[in-house]
């Protein structure tokens, strides 16, 4: 991982790694790239980037492709180590804090490793006004978020709940839902999803 400032930031190689696993995925699913532009709401020239190892995907962006493949998050990212532990320096990294490669506003670590697991976790750091409103999230499985720092907003099937720091949450992700963080504090939070 290159650093900038207290900003981790994928090095090209993990890049490129991100992009040939997408491949592999869209590929073994027999999809096209315009069925994977289909499934996902993503552009072909995003996509194509992606793939190329030119562009660097937002957290939105690994959500949108995995649930569009069908696939975990862990899964997207190419995860070598079979070990059962996940070093806090070699925590995968999604997306960019503070847009120094896209200007989303969330910085999200996986904390569990590759491969079958029952669950998935992340940490997350949500900028002040970062929202997932233009694109509501559902997929299988349940969610359970813990609220570290911060004030949360979770939306479920258009019902707002706003949590604080300790609050936390649980729902049947099959229920849209979204996030925002109203300000004015980032939102640092634990999130788990069962798979």
């Amino acid at each position: 991982m290159a650093r900038r400032g207290d900003v981790q930031v994928p090095a090209a190689s993990s890049i490129e790694d991100i992009g040939a696993r997408l491949r592999e995925l869209r590929r073994g699913r027999g999809y096209s790239l315009e069925a994977l532009r289909e499934a996902s709401g993503l552009s072909l020239g995003l996509l194509s980037q992606l793939e190329g190892g030119k562009a660097n995907p937002s957290f939105t962006t690994m959500v949108q492709l995995a649930q569009a493949l069908d696939v975990t998050l862990s899964d997207l990212v190419a995860h070598q180590d079979p070990s059962p532990v996940v070093a806090r320096a070699e925590r995968p990294t999604l997306g960019s804090h503070r847009g120094f490669t896209d200007t989303e506003g969330v910085s999200a670590q996986l904390l569990t490793p590759g491969g079958e697991h029952p669950f998935e976790v992340t940490s997350l750091v949500m900028d002040p006004g970062y929202s997932t409103e233009g694109r509501p999230f559902q997929h299988e499985g349940e969610e359970f978020g813990l609220i570290l720092a911060g004030r949360h907003e979770v939306f479920l099937a258009g019902e707002r709940h706003v949590l604080e720091e300790g609050d936390s949450i649980t729902f049947d992700a099959r229920v849209p839902h979204w996030y925002r963080n109203p300000g004015p504090d980032p939102v640092e939070a634990l999130w788990v999803v069962s798979l």
